[in-house]
């Protein structure tokens, strides 16, 4: 539900895509669709990098982006497993 949900926010226009980013809005839809494949294929080091590089690129998602994120800490075996 969450893709459906967010991918169809991530298509509104840019209207939650920071455009100070240092990566372009498809660059940036890429990685988030990206991080969710991983979160979905239980890479959870991946996904979390991937969502952690996404929080300041796309501010109007941040709860949804920070739930994904806690999702991908949370099955992580420790902390240094996403660096």
């Amino acid at each position: 539900a969450w893709l459906v949900l967010t991918g169809k926010w991530l298509d509104s226009g840019g209207s939650v895509f920071s455009g100070a980013s240092a990566i372009s809005q498809s660059q940036a839809k890429a990685l988030y669709q990206q991080s969710l494949a991983n979160l979905q294929a239980k890479n959870y080091a991946l996904a979390a990098r991937g969502f952690k590089k996404l929080v300041d690129v796309y501010p109007g998602l941040h709860p949804i982006i920070a739930l994904h994120q806690a999702e991908a800490y949370e099955n992580l075996p420790d902390e240094h497993s996403a660096q």
